[in-house]
C-alpha cells in the first residue's frame, strides 16, 4: 500500500518534526509505505532560517543573539534537515503551494492527514483553512483519512463550519488531537463517534525512540530544562533542584538563560532532543513534547502546564490527567504510567490501523 501524508514536518521544531516522523513511521509499520508529501509553505523555510529579515527591534535583536551564538544556531539547523533527510522520506519533489501538488504529485492509495494544528485557520496569515492539510488536492474519490488534527484552541465561526463541512468531502474516518476537536467535528459532520487519540510521538515506544536518539556528550548526571514559554515557576524550581542534588542545570533551546543555568543548548537537533531527555536526571519543562518524552523514558520530571483550570485544559494537562499522573503539574517525580500508555496506544493505532487498511469508516 502506498500512502501520502501530509502534516507539518519542515518546521525546525521539535515536536512537529518528531510528531511527523513518529506518524510516517507507525502508518508505514502497519501499510507497508508512507511517505510525507514534501509540502513546505513558505513563512515555514524563512523561520527556519537562522537569520530572520525584518527591521523592527525584536527582530534586530533576535539577529544579534543569532550572530553571537551563530556556530552552534548553524549546527542546529544542520542537524534538523540532516534529520529530515535521513529519517523523513518524503516525495520525491518538494511543494510551496496547491497547484504544484496537483500537477505534479504521484497518486496514493490512501491520503492521510494529521497531526499538529494543521486544521487551525487563524494560524495562517487570512485567517483562512489550508487546504493542502486537508488533501484537496487528491483525485476525486481518493480514499482519504485524518489521524489527530488539531483546531488548536480555535472557536470557529458559521463561515469556518461552512468552509470546514465542505473540506471534509471523501474523508472516510476523522479523528482529533483534543476532545475539543472531536466535538466540533461532531457538530459540522453530524458523525457520533470521533475519537480523540493520542499525539504521534506517543505511538512509538521508548526503545524505538531511543533507537534513533543521537548521543550528546554531556557529564552526567544533569538535570534539564526545556521551556517553550516563560519558566514562571520553573525558575525557582531548577535553582532548588541544583541545590539540592548538586547537579548541573543544561538549558534546551532557550535565548534567555536561567540564573541556575550552567549551560545553554542551542546546538541540539530531533536526535539530540531525544538523547538530552533520556539521559537526564530530572525534567523541568512547560512543554507539550518535554513531559511526552519524560514520560516515555521513565525519567523524573515536572511539567508546568499553568495553574487550576488552565492546567486541567492543556495538553500537557489533559495528557497526565488521563494517565493518572496529575502530581506531576504539582512536584517532581517519575511516570509509571506504563499500562495505561500502552492501552491508550493500542487504541489510538487501531484507529490508524481502520483507517489505512480499509476498515468501516466513521465518517464515510
Amino acid at each position: 500500500m502506498h500512502c501520502g501524508l501530509v502534516t507539518f514536518h519542515a518546521a525546525h521544531h521539535y515536536g512537529a518534526m518528531l510528531q511527523a516522523y513518529a506518524l510516517a513511521k507507525a502508518a508505514s509499520d502497519i501499510a507497508g509505505h508512507c511517505e510525507l508529501v514534501d509540502y513546505v509553505r513558505p513563512h515555514t523555510a524563512r523561520t527556519n532560517r537562522v537569520f530572520q529579515s525584518g527591521v523592527d527591534l525584536r527582530t534586530v535583536m533576535k539577529n544579534a543573539h543569532s550572530l553571537l551564538h551563530y556556530g552552534a544556531l548553524k549546527r542546529r539547523f544542520e542537524r534538523f534537515e540532516a534529520f529530515k533527510d535521513d529519517f523523513m522520506p518524503r516525495s520525491g519533489k518538494s511543494f510551496a503551494e496547491l497547484g504544484e501538488i496537483e500537477t505534479a504529485l504521484p497518486g496514493y492509495d490512501l491520503y492521510l492527514t494529521g497531526s499538529d494544528q494543521i486544521w487551525n485557520p487563524f494560524i495562517y496569515d487570512d485567517g483562512n483553512f489550508d487546504t493542502v492539510f486537508f488533501s484537496s488536492f487528491a483525485p476525486k474519490g481518493a480514499r482519504k483519512a485524518a489521524y489527530a488534527p488539531s483546531f488548536g484552541s480555535a472557536v470557529l465561526d458559521a463561515r469556518h463550519k461552512d468552509e470546514l463541512r465542505a473540506l471534509l468531502t471523501g474523508f472516510s474516518h476523522l479523528s482529533a488531537r483534543e476532545k475539543r476537536g472531536a466535538d466540533i467535528l461532531k457538530e459540522v459532520t453530524g458523525v457520533e463517534n470521533i475519537p480523540v487519540v493520542l499525539d504521534p510521538t506517543l505511538l512509538l515506544t521508548a526503545k524505538q525512540w531511543g533507537g534513533i536518539a543521537a548521543p550528546y556528550a554531556q557529564p552526567r548526571p544533569y538535570i534539564l530544562c526545556y521551556f517553550v514559554s516563560e519558566p514562571g515557576a520553573l525558575r525557582a524550581e531548577a535553582a532548588a533542584l541544583k541545590k539540592r542534588h548538586g547537579l548541573r542545570v543544561l538549558q534546551l533551546g532557550a535565548r534567555r538563560k536561567l540564573p541556575a543555568a550552567d549551560k545553554l543548548v542551542l546546538d541540539a537537533g530531533p536526535r539530540e532532543f531525544l538523547s538530552l531527555v533520556k539521559n537526564a536526571a530530572f525534567v523541568l519543562t512547560n512543554s507539550f513534547h518535554g513531559t511526552v518524552f519524560s514520560l516515555l523514558f521513565g525519567r523524573d520530571f515536572l511539567c508546568d502546564a499553568g495553574r487550576g483550570e488552565e492546567a486541567g485544559h492543556s495538553r500537557a494537562g489533559g495528557l497526565l490527567r488521563m494517565l493518572g499522573l496529575e502530581e506531576r503539574l504539582q512536584s517532581v517525580g517519575s511516570s509509571g504510567a506504563g499500562d495505561k500508555l500502552d492501552a491508550e496506544r493500542a487504541r489510538s493505532l487501531g484507529f490508524l490501523r481502520e483507517a489505512l487498511t480499509g476498515g468501516t469508516g466513521n465518517a464515510g
